[in-house]
């Protein structure tokens, strides 16, 4: 018991909340692995380090400067211990993943991100995203979320990723109208017809991965045929092309009741 409780400790110790320091060390990592990158298809032998790509995936270095002082430098604009500036408003893509992280925070200064990775971390609650109008891809896999939430002013968003995490309802992402990619296999999904009813107002969903959840484990078969014929503009499920002569199979199958679907929806309109 007393082993267990140690190994509790530590664990909580390393539980992180996203900061400047990480960021900007998550960002000094990526440019180092850029440069490796770069030497390598230069054939140059010199290494900078075998250093993870755990931060920004960026095609330039206009972000990091050593121009200025921090005297005349913005509030976004940040230096790291060697005195490189770090301008956080020219940066769209950041990577914060496998770093311990259980709070989304201090992500001001961010507003130009398009992609955010957020995957294998501790992260119970989606919050403080708010502010990243111009996201259009997001990924919070491998974390501890309980429930969707905190995108609603993210309406540029086509790609979501919550796979591995604990939710057991697909909600709250009304104001998502441009989705076009949904992966949340292996969560606490349970409802077929709540859930799949619930997505057929996003017409530009292409890719939908459900696979591993509970709805999947009575009949495997009828619950494909549900979502098929539920959500006709799917290219894609679970990893898998959807053929034409499946969704007409499925619609056929489900005739009457999307009849009475399409009924019902054309009195709410």
């Amino acid at each position: 018991f007393f082993s267990f409780f140690l190994c509790n400790i530590a664990i909580m110790l390393q539980r992180k909340v996203v900061d400047e320091d990480l960021i900007i060390e998550c960002i000094k990592a990526a440019r180092e692995s850029e440069l490796d990158a770069k030497d390598d298809e230069n054939g140059n032998t010199y290494s900078r380090g075998h250093n993870k790509m755990v931060g920004i995936a960026a095609t330039d270095s206009s972000h990091i400067d050593t121009g200025r002082s921090k005297e005349s430098a913005d509030a976004n604009t940040k230096f790291d211990e060697s005195g490189e500036e770090i301008d956080f408003t020219k940066i769209t893509q950041l990577a914060l993943s496998f770093r311990d992280i259980y709070k989304i925070d201090h992500l001001r200064g961010f507003e130009n991100l398009v992609e955010l990775r957020l995957d294998n971390n501790l992260i119970e609650t989606m919050e403080n995203l708010s502010h990243l109008v111009h996201l259009r891809w997001l990924d919070l896999s491998f974390n501890n979320i309980t429930k969707i939430e905190g995108l609603e002013k993210l309406r540029e968003l086509t790609d979501l990723c919550l796979v591995n995490n604990f939710i057991p309802k697909i909600e709250n992402l009304e104001h998502n109208t441009k989705l076009q990619v949904l992966s949340m296999a292996n969560n606490c999904i349970e409802s077929v017809e709540d859930n799949i009813l619930y997505l057929r107002q996003f017409e530009q969903l292409e890719a939908l991965n459900l696979k591993g959840n509970p709805m999947y484990n009575h009949d495997a078969a009828e619950c494909r045929q549900c979502i098929l014929a539920y959500c006709e503009s799917l290219q894609f499920l679970d990893y898998e092309r959807v053929q034409a002569s499946e969704v007409l199979a499925a619609k056929e199958a489900k005739h009457e009741i999307l009849q009475s679907i399409e009924a019902e929806q054309q009195t709410f309109r």
